[in-house]
């Protein structure tokens, strides 16, 4: 059941470049450099650190601000796991195996 829902799930992503996949729903996850990710909704996003190895590494206490323009807000603890969790799903869109740090 668990492997039919992430199929689905990387299903739901558009291979934009190597580096970057694009959801149906809008948002954009793609890799900036070894290590770091960011994550792109509308006019806002944000970074997480990442290890590229093996697996990837994602040290999810690295996600902690989303930038809207020039503002920056804290995220949420509701918030910043939504948006860890579409990351996540992103990554293994591009076929990566994650492991959250």
């Amino acid at each position: 059941m668990l492997q039919t829902f992430l199929l689905e799930a990387i299903d739901m992503f558009t291979r934009v470049s190597a580096q970057k996949v694009e959801h149906t729903s809008g948002y954009v996850v793609q890799v900036l450099d070894r290590e770091t990710i960011e994550y792109i909704d509308g006019k806002k996003h944000a970074t997480i650190n990442v290890d590229f190895g093996p697996t990837v590494g994602v040290f999810k206490h690295t996600l902690g601000e989303i930038v809207s323009g020039q503002e920056s807000a804290s995220l949420p603890e509701s918030e910043r796991e939504r948006i860890l969790g579409r990351i996540i799903e992103g990554l293994r869109a591009m076929g990566c195996e994650v492991e959250i740090c």
